[in-house]
Order: C-alpha cells, then sequence, then structure tokens
C-alpha cells in the first residue's frame, strides 16, 4: 500500500471516530467527507499507480478497480446523511461483484504461483469497501445498530436527528406491541410521535380540528354521556384526516397499535371503562392523518366496532348503537359496495345482538336475514356456512323470545338443510327444538328429540359440557311435566352436580338447575327445601347482576307459588308484583312469557279474594293464547282452571263446570289422564260436583284424583289433606257426618305436619270439625 493512500486511510479512520464518539461530530463532518471525495477522486485518476506495488505492472484490474472504488465511496457521504438518490444504490453493486470475483479467483487458485500481492491488497480493499457500503446502503431500517450509528453520525443536523429518532423510537414500540408490552409500546410511540411532529409544522386548520377532536373524544370518556351530539357525529362521520401529515402518518398509525394493544387487554379483564378509553384514544391517533392504506381504512371500522362493545358492556345503548352502524357504513363506503361480505358480516351479527339485548327482536332477526341472504349468495367456504349458521341460530333464539315457536322450528329447518348430522351445529339445533317442542307441550316428541341431540353431544369432539348440561336440565323438566318424579329427581340431581363440578355452583345454568329441581320439591311437598333453594338462586343471580334476566322472574313466580301453598298471600303478592315488574313494567302482555305472570298474579287475587281482578286477568291470558295461536297449552289450561274456581265461588255452577270440563280435557291431551296436574283439576271438578250435589259425579272424580296422586306422592302430601277435606264434604252432603270427621280428622292430621296453625287450611278444617 502506498503511503499515500494510507495517510488518507488513517485520516479517514481518525475523523470518522471523533464523528461517531463525540457530540461535537457534526464539526468533523465536512473534513470527514472531504477526504472520502478525495480517496474517491485519487482511486479514479491514479488507481494505476496506487494499485500497482509490484515490478510487473498490471494495467486492466488497477484502472477497474479504481473506477469502481471510486463509484462506490462517491455513495457514503450521502448515504451517512440519508439523502442517497436511487441511483446510488446501485453504485455499489459493480465493486461488490467485482470482490466476489477475485474471491472466487483467489480460491481457485489459492495453491498455485498465480496470485499476485495486488490481486490481495485490491480484493481486500473491495471487501472492506463492500461491506461499508452494504451497511449504509442496503442495511434494513429496522437493525437497531444501523439506527443507532446513523443517530450518533447525525447529531446536530436537527431534521435528519429528528427523522432518524422517530424511526428509531417506531420500531422499538412495534417490537414492544409484539412482545405485549403496551405501556412501554405506548410511550416510545408517543416519542417516536413526538419527534416526527418536529419535521412537519402544525397548520391552523390542524390545530382547529385537534381542539374540537379533543373536546369530543374526552365529552365520550365521560360517564354522563350516553349519546353523540350533531357535532360529534358530524366529525366522526366527515372527518378524512389531516393531508400534511401523511409523512409521517407511521407513527400515528404505531401509536393506533399500542393503544388497542392496552385497549385490548383492559377488554380481556372486563375493564370496560380503561379499554374505552384507549379504544377512544387509538381511534383519535389513527384518524388524525389521512389514511390512505386499505389496510388502515379496515382497522378503522374494528375499532369503532370495540369502541361501540364498550359502550354496549357499559350499557349506553345510543352510543353503541351509533358506533356499531358508523363502523358497518365505513366497511360499506371503503369497500364501495352494498352487499354484506364476510367481514362485515361480523359488524352486522354485533349490531343485531345489540337489538336482541334491547327486546328490539324483529329489527335484530331481520339483520340476520340479511347476513344469510347475502352471504348464501357468495361461493361458499367453511367460514360461510358457519355465520350463516350462527345466524340462523341467533334468528330461533330472536323467536323464542318472542314465543313464536313456529317460526323458531322453520329457522331450524332451514340451517338443518346446510348443516352436517356430524357438525356440533347439529347437536345444538336438535337442542333448541327439543326446547320448541317443550314449550308446545309436545313431551313425548320433545324427549326423542333430546335423546337424539345428547347422543349427538357427547359424540362430538371435545364434548359441549355446556349443551348437555341445558338439554339435561331440559330432560328433566320435561319428566316433571309428564309426572315422571323420581327419573326428573335423578336427571336435575346429576346435571347439578356436573355443573358445580366443571362450570361452578355460582353460574347462572346452576341456578336454574337449582330452580326447577325447587319447583320438584315444591311439588312433593318438601316446601323449606324448595323455599332454600329459591332463596339461593336469587343469591345467584343477584351476583352476577342478573345476567339472565327472564329467570329472575320465574323463580319470583315460582316462590309466590310456594308463598300461596305456605299460606304467606302477603309476601307471595310481593313477589308476582316484584316478578311483573320485570317482566312487563308497564307494557301490556303481548307474548305467551307474559302470561306465566298474569296466571300467577291472578291465582295471587283468586286466594285473595280479589275475584273481579282474577277474572280479567284469566281471561286475558285465555285472550292471548287465541290470538298467538296456542289454544291447547297448559297456560291455556290453567287460566281456564283458575275461571273454573272463580266461577264455582260466584256459585255459578254451570259456567264453572264448562271452564273445568274444558282445562281437563287440555290437561288430558297434554300430560295424560294420570299426571298430578290433570289429578288437581279433577280434585277441583269433584269439588264442584259436591257443592251442585252431583254427589256420585262428585266421588267419581275424587276417586280418581285420589288414585292418580297415590302413584306420585308419599301418603301424607299436603293434596291428600286437600282430598280428605274434599271426601268429607261430600260426606256431609250425603249426610254421613261420622264419615266426614273421620275425614277431617285426616286433612287436619297432614296439613298440622306442614303449616302452622294460622294456615287458613288449618283453621279451615279445623271449624269443620266443630
Amino acid at each position: 500500500m502506498k503511503k499515500y493512500e494510507k495517510r488518507l486511510l488513517q485520516i479517514i479512520a481518525i475523523l470518522f471516530s471523533i464523528y461517531l464518539l463525540f457530540p461535537i461530530a457534526h464539526i468533523t463532518s465536512t473534513p470527514f467527507f472531504l477526504t472520502i471525495w478525495i480517496l474517491a477522486i485519487s482511486y479514479f485518476i491514479r488507481s494505476y499507480w496506487i494499485f500497482n506495488t509490484q515490478e510487473t505492472k498490471q494495467t486492466y484490474l488497477p484502472i477497474s478497480a479504481g473506477v469502481l472504488f471510486a463509484l462506490a465511496l462517491t455513495t457514503l457521504p450521502s448515504a451517512i446523511q440519508l439523502q442517497a438518490s436511487e441511483i446510488y444504490v446501485y453504485l455499489p453493486i459493480p465493486t461488490i461483484l467485482l470482490t466476489i470475483g477475485l474471491g472466487i479467483y483467489l480460491f481457485i487458485y489459492r495453491k498455485t504461483d498465480k496470485i499476485k500481492v495486488d490481486i490481495k491488497s485490491i480484493f481486500y480493499r473491495g471487501l472492506v469497501l463492500s461491506v461499508i457500503c452494504s451497511f449504509f446502503l442496503y442495511t434494513p431500517e429496522t437493525f437497531r445498530p444501523y439506527r443507532k450509528i446513523l443517530i450518533q453520525l447525525n447529531k446536530g443536523d436537527e431534521f435528519l436527528t429528528n427523522n432518524l429518532l422517530m424511526m428509531d423510537y417506531t420500531y422499538e414500540s412495534e417490537t414492544a406491541i409484539d412482545q405485549d408490552d403496551c405501556d412501554t409500546a405506548i410511550a416510545l410511540a408517543l416519542k417516536a410521535n413526538r419527534h416526527a411532529r418536529e419535521l412537519i409544522k402544525k397548520t391552523e386548520m390542524e390545530e382547529q380540528n385537534y381542539q374540537t377532536r379533543e373536546i369530543i373524544f374526552n365529552e365520550l370518556n365521560q360517564d354522563r354521556t350516553v349519546n353523540l351530539s350533531i357535532e360529534a357525529i358530524e366529525l366522526i362521520e366527515k372527518y378524512e384526516g389531516e393531508i400534511h401529515l401523511a409523512p409521517i402518518s407511521r407513527t400515528y398509525s404505531t401509536l393506533y397499535s399500542a393503544y388497542v394493544c392496552k385497549a385490548d387487554n383492559l377488554y380481556n379483564q372486563l375493564n370496560l371503562k380503561g379499554a374505552l378509553a384507549n379504544y377512544l384514544t387509538a381511534y383519535k391517533y389513527l384518524t388524525t392523518p389521512e389514511i390512505r392504506l386499505q389496510y388502515w381504512k379496515e382497522e378503522k371500522s374494528k375499532t369503532l366496532i370495540m369502541i361501540a362493545n364498550c359502550y354496549k358492556g357499559l350499557n349506553k345503548i345510543e352510543l353503541a348503537a351509533a358506533f356499531f352502524l358508523q363502523a358497518i357504513d365505513n366497511y360499506h363506503k371503503i369497500t364501495d359496495q352494498e352487499a354484506i361480505d364476510l367481514t362485515v358480516a361480523s359488524y352486522y351479527n354485533n349490531l343485531a345482538v345489540l337489538f336482541s339485548s334491547q327486546y328490539e327482536y324483529e329489527i335484530s332477526t331481520t339483520i340476520y336475514e340479511r347476513i344469510i341472504t347475502d352471504l348464501l349468495k357468495e361461493k361458499q367456504t367453511t367460514i360461510h356456512r358457519e355465520i350463516i349458521l350462527k345466524s340462523y341460530h341467533a334468528q330461533t333464539i330472536n323467536y323464542l323470545a318472542q314465543d313464536n315457536l313456529k317460526l323458531a322450528l322453520q329457522t331450524l329447518e332451514k340451517a338443518r338443510n346446510i348443516v352436517n348430522k356430524t357438525d356440533s351445529n347439529y347437536c345444538i339445533f336438535r337442542s333448541i327444538e327439543a326446547l320448541c317442542q317443550f314449550r308446545m307441550n309436545q313431551f313425548e316428541v320433545a324427549v326423542v328429540t333430546l335423546n337424539e341431540c345428547v347422543h349427538c353431544l357427547e359424540n362430538t369432539n371435545p364434548i359441549q359440557t355446556f349443551k348437555l348440561i341445558e338439554s339435561s336440565i331440559l330432560l328433566g323438566q320435561i319428566e316433571l311435566a309428564l309426572g315422571q318424579l323420581k327419573k326428573a329427581e335423578k336427571t336435575l340431581s346429576t346435571s347439578l352436580k356436573l355443573t358445580a363440578q366443571t362450570l361452578g355452583e355460582n353460574t347462572d345454568i346452576y341456578a336454574y338447575n337449582l330452580k326447577v329441581i325447587g319447583d320438584l320439591n315444591k311439588l312433593l311437598g318438601n316446601y323449606r327445601t324448595a323455599d332454600a333453594q329459591y332463596q339461593k338462586v336469587l343469591d345467584i343471580y343477584n351476583k352476577n347482576q342478573g345476567i339472565v334476566i327472564h329467570n329472575v322472574p320465574l323463580t319470583l313466580i315460582s316462590l309466590s307459588d310456594l308463598e300461596l301453598i305456605r299460606g304467606n298471600l302477603s309476601k307471595a303478592q310481593l313477589h308476582i308484583q316484584e316478578a311483573s315488574h320485570m317482566t312487563l313494567g308497564t307494557k301490556q302482555p303481548t307474548t305467551l312469557s307474559h302470561t306465566n305472570v298474569l296466571n300467577q298474579t291472578a291465582y295471587v287475587a283468586y286466594h285473595q279474594g280479589r275475584l273481579t281482578e282474577a277474572d280479567t286477568l284469566y281471561k286475558k291470558v285465555i285472550q292471548l293464547t287465541t290470538k298467538l295461536d296456542v289454544t291447547p297449552s297448559t297456560i291455556r289450561a290453567f287460566a281456564l282452571n283458575g275461571l273454573g274456581l272463580i266461577e264455582m265461588d260466584r256459585k255459578n255452577y254451570a259456567l264453572s263446570d264448562a271452564m273445568f270440563s274444558e282445562s281437563l280435557l287440555f290437561y288430558q291431551q297434554i300430560y295424560s289422564d294420570n299426571n298430578p296436574f290433570t289429578a288437581q283439576v279433577y280434585l277441583n271438578y269433584g269439588v264442584l260436583n259436591t257443592r251442585e250435589g252431583k254427589l256420585a259425579e262428585a266421588k267419581d272424580k275424587l276417586d280418581r284424583s285420589l288414585k292418580i296422586n297415590q302413584q306420585f306422592f308419599k301418603a301424607d302430601h299436603p293434596t291428600f289433606g286437600d282430598l280428605y277435606v274434599a271426601f268429607g264434604d261430600l260426606a256431609i252432603k250425603k249426610g254421613e257426618r261420622d264419615l266426614a270427621q273421620q275425614q277431617y280428622q285426616k286433612a287436619l292430621a297432614i296439613y298440622n305436619k306442614y303449616f302452622d296453625s294460622t294456615h287458613w287450611k288449618v283453621r279451615e278444617t279445623q271449624q269443620k270439625l266443630k
């Protein structure tokens, strides 16, 4: 190596070290770059002299190397200062190719005398230069040492330094996001944006928009805010972002990703307020610059959906609906299509769920129908089929909530046409079908459907324990309705244990299971046990904030009935009033679900002597069942039995007889003639016949009730007390007073086991004995 070249390289090395290591580095940039240019010019015009050190001179290689090295060297000053144009990327390539070629040559002839010292020296120069140029021109910005060196080399140049720090913090923030270190990612993204803002001047319009958006987004995050102002709607819908911020938009998208990272974590932890604040901040940053890429336009819709979900969870329904609709509108706008595709289907689903939660079932069902219709027009994939099936499932739930069982079954039929029997969805649809059949009082058919459903669920992988438990509870209810009390007890106890083991004792499904067991105990005469179970059920629902709201009034109805049996009329009244308030509020009854409340309210009114009120309520039930075309139903049968009792008390025996006759017919059709519920109507009918003086008919009906009840209940069950009183009254009518006394004594002995001395049945029976 010539002294001239050696001195230049030494000067470059010293200047580069100072340039890199000391705070005053920018002062040495000019002499450093000047020396590089001198070296490049020297290689270009004096390569023949510099690269020939031996007596035997070469011409072609030294001159070629000098030209190529000069071209590569000229790129360094611009590359270090990030000012290299596109053509500079190609200038070092010939040097790299020459170095590779010389390397191959040296390897092939390494054991011969063809290798000259000058060839080696040119190879080493090319190798060093190739490495240096490649580092500054071809190293990706994501390589942290590269960014750190560039930042250090450009100290003093605020524009370049801010640019480099912007990139540095952006990449570090993205790394932190990948590691789910969201707080660190936010801190780094804010730093990146702060340096980026130094590169772009803030305009007057941007400042005005910024102030307005800050006010609106702060307002959206307040507890008191329940709907969007007109100004907020216009800004969210029409704001297109600041065009001049496009060059630094990456820092805003990184801020967006960092805040979404934190928001997602908080949302998964059910911290909805915290999640909302971060989603709103993420949305604000995402939409600050003009959004040009399709990906970020779609992310805008995703964030709006998550904001809406937070508002829904916080029970701010109007805000949730506004953001759901805005997300959908944004998606249709950016895709320029009105049809629902796979992506926007999930957005529509969220909106439909919101409407369902607000009892707007018809709107919700219409949305699901549109999802199904549009997706069926597309080429069907597994995902398409899954979404369509979920939409059918949601539709059936809406129809069930409206007590529109026929439409629910029609929808299930449509779903079954596209679902395989090996699919877990098939099992779920069968379970819903069984529920419809149960609510339509088709108990025997429902049992067959449920058995198929259970078999299906047991063969799915993984086994759907929750659905198995649901099916088991429903089976227990059907067995209870059919009078298969021992089977029902076993089924419900098994499902309760499985629920406790797999889902826990504080879940809604455990509470509902326990409620049905309470109903069984109430029927069996285990009143204290039933009371304790109902109270525990209500405690669970209260702890869970009444998630399954319709089950709370169902429990209150059962509890009201229990208090009636125990003679606590005031408590029975309070429970049914609470159930009525939760179910109806100030609305008029319109569905089958409402009839349960009406029937129990009427029954309480009847026992309190308010016959006119009870009569009106029972007739409302009759009208509703006729209007809803569910004439043969237990609901209607119960109301007819109640009307029979009222007319009997009014001494309208002919009318009472007609009511009992129709009620008995329904019970026989629905439950069979051999059922404890049918036996109750026989008992009431027998009492009527006794009062009418139709003593033979009375005896037949009372004997039939006795025979049925003996198959289901133990000998001291309270219903036998009622029967013995009825037999006593019949004996009185026949003039058999001694027999009547014996019957009353047996009734009183039973009543005393279950009720205290103030119970109306105890007092009335004691009065009959006098």
